[in-house]
């Protein structure tokens, strides 16, 4: 009988589910870029551009990506990887003419068959050159329990477990004449059994038996987070008959691990070490992010060659935030009891503060250990490679040219906004060019490709789009500048999108701190006018006159620390002399803002003014200088949520947020300025929510009373009907109206846009084309989605064509599993649609065929990795891949923005 150490597959390929990075890896491109814009991530889809090829690479937007555990599974459970499988000489029996379908099985039941020429092969299904033949079955358990699979072959059998996503749960190989024996929990669903010969070869044919059986287990006692320190040891331990198990704690990931998850907290930048000790079983430790979707760094003991089978470890780079650890066995069963080590060192400071550069300058610099790391800067950003940060001002609208050159390295250089948040997805290399239009900072991180210490050369070359060139220059928080407006200045719309042929000088001030900035502009020649911009036009105070008897301008306003552009203008288009001075007074932070409460069905009295919180001050990354008030919302159930803000003295802005993220739900103001209310209406569950009032333009000064009313109606979900599309291709008319169910009822998101849902299956890797479309594009913009089966985001799109043809088209390359196509509009609005869903198989190369002097009668045993979890990285930052290709940059690639996870309370 042969065995492998396949039983641990279950571990690696259930953590495919928690890696990040599994899709895209931007590459070197040198070619135009589109335009620069921010997009909406998959969760705002009331409005926006179109969200392309979403995948947790683009999620976790700075994320160093991890390989998917699927990639390195065949090294781990030693399977021979595809360029070592052998074909047969009849390479028309592998073509796409073969069977590749789901049987379904009963539980408890016994089916027979047999692996012949005519059957799916397994490259098939995985994408891989795999020649040999497999059938495949769904089991589906309706409860939580222990799945028994065994079966029987004349040759060596190879039986798998896969979930409907296709990632592999567990295996197992034996000799022929043995009967294989998988045993795994797991929680209540539907997954697939693969079987195969175990020789990985083309041809190889027998007749199998294969029989399920199932053990209903209890569901365990409630699966709590508990809280790390660094104060000492923690000791607990893993396993008994109501102990969780992985996928109690992590719903998405079929581990059936016995696991424990904790929590810890980091106060500032530093290096988090956790060790993991065990006396009875070899332990998993596995370091997440705070929302548990991305895996920083994890390692498994007990492999071949582990020096220390009863001790984890994990190290990572990261910055203040709450992190989750995850404290398992390596295999399956293990348990007994184990001890917990943190520990927290911080970095120096000023390791990460980025070096101002201008347009056009040269820049020398070497990278190596002593560099900031991007995980440092950000509770979203995992990147533990070593960069080196820089500034620059773009001036205008134009084209931004990458000019790199390395000294033992290939440099490569991702950009950023002065939040740290990327404005491209993935790396540029020498010679790429990118559009921007618009201006504003640009944080440049330079890195080595190979990921390993060295020198480079940097220059950023900067070629305007508009009639003038721009010039920047820098003023001091506190300073007097006399200046001139001239022929020669470029015009308001050179630099950002304002359609005024005006003249303009342009300043960038650098705030060190919270504070109050004043800038007076003088002139006896013009009528001045005043600008304060910050980031990309995110934010502009503007003054024409400080006051009604003067034409010079005046902005005095709070603003947090960072840089900003200060734009010296005329009222007319005029030219002429002027003088511009700043001064700066620093301001301490505010204390906690206050929050008030109110209930369902309630109208209250409130009032901005002098005291109160700025909006700036609960989010650094909008600016607005208004005062702010915060109330708190207790909802005890789902239901229609509508709040009404009404003013006699100022616009009001009202702004709904999810404490839990910080990200807003919904917002309203007037835009016209006319009528002083602002209102929202959605269907909320249960939970806390924030309401938040602000002036509609950001001003600073913005004082006056307001009356904010609440009005909810219980109201349950709707029963959620699915379209279930027995075949492919397949076309059904359809319709969004009122009456559906909302995509929030579907999968709890805060999305309110009514949604029709169709399900498949695909039994093969291939190209899935889905087209939405409609004829009343005068009130129906079709938005279109793809998710996994656990409502997983693989892909969106709203219009086909960007700007253009509203009709959304998704086409992507899938494999084997079970899918949702979800249909809605991107503006909460309804109309009639067509929804269209092709599957193209992709065409089946066999691996080499094999020489038979040489060729092994069955598969070569493959020791399994020693390590950790985590696989060593191919060269390059993020890059990690199973070879060192790394593909082209898309042009269609758009950058997903995880919410904040601070409170701000």
């Amino acid at each position: 009988m042969r065995s492998s150490l396949s039983r641990f597959l279950l571990s690696f390929a259930a953590l495919a589910l928690i890696v990040a990075g599994a899709g895209a890896t931007p590459s070197p491109a040198a070619a135009e870029r589109p335009e620069f814009a921010r997009s909406p991530g998959a969760h705002e889809r009331a409005a926006g551009p179109a969200v392309e090829r979403i995948d947790s690479a683009l999620n976790a937007a700075m994320d160093q990506p991890h390989a998917p555990a699927s990639s390195v599974i065949p090294t781990i459970a030693g399977r021979v990887t595809a360029d070592q499988i052998s074909a047969g000489p009849d390479l028309e029996r592998h073509q796409p003419g073969a069977r590749c379908e789901w049987i379904e099985l009963a539980l408890g039941s016994e089916a027979t068959g047999r692996l012949e020429a005519g059957d799916c092969a397994y490259g098939m299904l995985d994408g891989s050159r795999d020649p040999s033949f497999a059938d495949q079955y769904v089991v589906e358990t309706t409860e939580r329990g222990e799945l028994n699979v065994t079966a029987f072959g004349d040759v060596d059998i190879d039986v798998e477990v896969r979930d409907m996503a296709f990632a592999a749960l567990a295996n197992m190989s034996e000799g022929s004449g043995t009967t294989a024996d998988l045993r795994l929990t797991l929680p209540a669903g539907e997954y697939l059994i693969i079987i195969r010969p175990s020789s990985f070869a083309a041809g190889v044919e027998t007749d199998y038996s294969l029989s399920t059986a199932f053990t209903a287990e209890p569901e365990p006692g409630p699966c709590q987070t508990q809280a790390l320190s660094t104060d000492g040891p923690v000791a607990d331990s893993l396993g008994g008959p109501s102990a969780c198990r992985v996928f109690d704690h992590l719903p998405a990931v079929l581990l059936d691990s016995f696991g424990d998850l904790w929590s810890i907290d980091v106060e500032s930048a530093a290096v988090l070490s956790i060790e993991m000790s065990a006396t009875d079983f070899s332990p998993l430790l596995i370091l997440m992010d705070e929302s548990l979707t991305y895996t920083l760094i994890s390692d498994a003991s007990g492999l071949e060659g582990d020096p220390d089978p009863l001790r984890s470890t994990v190290s990572a780079h990261v910055s203040p935030g709450r992190y989750h650890v995850l404290a398992a066995g390596t295999f399956v069963g293990g348990a007994g009891d184990y001890v917990l080590n943190a520990d927290v060192e911080p970095i120096e400071s000023g390791r990460c503060e980025p070096l101002d550069i201008g347009i056009g300058e040269v820049v020398n610099g070497t990278l190596d250990s002593a560099d900031c790391r991007l995980s440092y800067t950000a509770a979203s950003l995992f990147d533990q490679t070593n960069v080196d940060l820089l500034q620059v001002m773009v001036p205008q609208l134009g084209t931004l040219r990458v000019v790199l050159e390395g000294d033992g390295i290939t440099p490569t250089v991702r950009l950023l906004d002065t939040d740290l948040r990327p404005l491209l997805g993935g790396w540029l290399v020498d010679d790429d060019v990118v559009t921007f239009d618009i201006a504003g900072p640009v944080i440049i991180a330079v890195q080595a490709l190979e990921g390993t210490p060295g020198g480079y050369r940097a220059e950023f070359q900067f070629t305007l789009e508009g009639e003038a060139a721009c010039s920047l220059q820098t003023i001091g928080p506190s300073e007097t500048i006399d200046g001139e407006l001239s022929e020669g200045d470029c015009t308001l719309e050179d630099y950002g999108p304002i359609a005024d042929s005006s003249r303009v000088d342009l300043y960038v001030v650098r705030l060190p701190s919270r504070g109050r900035l004043t800038v007076d502009m003088r002139s006896d020649a013009i009528d001045t006018y005043l600008w304060i911009v910050a980031g990309f036009f995110e934010y502009s105070l503007q003054n024409d006159d400080a006051d009604d008897e003067t034409t010079d301008s005046r902005i005095s306003a709070i603003l947090p620390a960072g840089d900003y552009v200060i734009v010296a203008n005329s009222n007319l288009p005029e030219i002429g002399a002027y003088s511009l001075s700043t001064a700066f007074e620093p301001l301490p932070a505010p204390s906690p803002c206050p929050i008030s409460s109110i209930g369902p069905n309630e109208t209250v009295a409130g009032a901005i003014g002098p005291g109160d919180c700025l909006a700036s001050d609960l989010d650094s990354t909008r600016y607005s200088a208004s005062p702010v008030r915060r109330y708190e919302l207790d909802l005890d159930a789902r239901g229609r949520l509508d709040v009404h803000v009404a003013s006699d003295t100022f616009f009001p802005k009202l702004i709904l947020r999810d404490p839990a993220s910080g990200r807003p739900v919904t917002e309203d103001a007037d835009e016209d300025r006319f009528v002083r209310e602002a209102s929202v209406g959605l269907i909320v569950g249960p939970g806390t929510y924030w309401l938040e009032i602000e002036e509609a333009d950001g001003l600073q000064d913005s004082e006056g009373a307001f009356t904010l009313t609440t009005t909810f109606l219980p109201q349950a979900a709707p029963m959620c009907d699915v379209t279930e599309v027995a075949a492919l291709p397949a076309s059904f008319p359809g319709s969004i109206d009122e009456s559906d169910c909302l995509l929030r009822d579907r999968i709890g998101d805060y999305a309110q846009n009514a949604v029709d849902e169709y399900t498949f299956t695909l039994a093969r890797r291939g190209t899935l084309t889905i087209d939405l479309l409609s004829e009343d594009w005068d009130l129906f913009d079709p938005y279109l989605e793809l998710h996994d089966f656990r409502y997983t985001v693989l892909a969106a799109n709203d219009d086909s064509v960007d700007e253009f043809a509203l009709d959304a088209r998704i086409e992507i390359n899938v494999g084997p599993g079970r899918y949702r196509a979800l249909a809605m509009g991107a503006l909460l609005l309804g109309g009639d649609y067509d929804i269209e869903i092709a599957f193209d198989p992709d065409p089946f190369e066999p691996g080499p065929t094999p020489d038979p002097s040489t060729s092994p009668t069955t598969s070569p045993t493959i020791s399994p990795t020693t390590g950790p979890i985590e696989p060593t990285p191919t060269p390059g930052p993020g890059t990690v891949e199973p070879t060192p290709t790394r593909r082209p940059i898309d042009p269609d690639d758009t950058l997903i923005y995880l919410p904040s996870t601070e409170s701000n309370r």
